[in-house]
């Protein structure tokens, strides 16, 4: 994630711009002249551990503890100051703003990803019922069978028999169990369905964000919707 630390030129407030979003800190004309438009730059990592401040150009001015600095690692706690005036950014109001503004997109990586492995199991035992219950065709298919291999007649074939009586068994149970599944199915895909629409949403606004592959969604930079900006870890 990267900040763009300056002096707003209208209001000589202090500028803070986060991706598409930006925000104005202090009262007007609190921002010296010595610190530039684009004075630096602050680098978070993806975690929001590490952080690092490098001058957007090499006139700019930046001391971090008392020293002056052209890119350097700081903390929250470090001491900033912009400028030959030495005006001291509030870093702490930075990263708070910061905070409420980003949010984590990894935690819908694991909503996208239970959805299809639910959804795919779903489907796999529809598959696998289907398969199962072709059963009784091969069977009866094979009652017929041995109808021409014992004789034509079946009445002293105890085989097509037993064969026939098994497949009628079979057709009908799984004919029962097809029945239960085909009503069952549908409320597992709808229960499946709300949860997705409930959980595969912004954690900032809440807004549900379609049907986009969790790979193509964190292409972007930022909820399309509240603009909220993306932190991966």
């Amino acid at each position: 994630m990267e900040l763009i630390i300056g002096r707003d030129a209208a209001t000589s407030k202090l500028k803070v711009i986060m991706g598409t979003q930006t925000k104005l800190l202090g009262n007007a004309a609190s921002v010296p002249m010595g610190v530039s438009r684009q004075h630096c730059q602050i680098n978070i990592d993806g975690n929001g551990t590490g952080m690092t401040i490098t001058n957007l150009k090499v006139a700019n001015v930046t001391y971090v503890n008392g020293t002056e600095v052209l890119s350097k690692s700081i903390s929250p706690q470090s001491k900033i100051e912009l400028g030959q005036e030495r005006y001291p950014l509030p870093l702490s109001d930075i990263l708070e703003w910061v905070r409420t503004r980003s949010v984590d997109l990894t935690v819908l990586r694991h909503v996208w990803e239970t959805y299809n492995s639910s959804l795919l199991d779903i489907t796999k035992s529809q598959g696998k019922l289907n398969a199962v219950s072709r059963i009784s065709s091969v069977i009866s298919m094979l009652a017929i069978a041995s109808g021409f291999l014992v004789g034509r007649s079946t009445d002293g074939n105890p085989v097509y028999w037993m064969l026939y009586g098994l497949a009628i068994v079979l057709t009908v149970g799984f004919t029962v169990v097809s029945y239960r599944n085909a009503s069952k199915v549908p409320d597992q895909k709808e229960e499946l369905n709300k949860w997705f629409y409930k959980n595969y949403s912004c954690p900032s606004c809440g807004h549900y964000m379609g049907g986009t592959p969790y790979d193509i969604l964190s292409q972007g930079n930022c909820c399309p919707f509240c603009k909220a900006e993306y932190r991966r870890k």
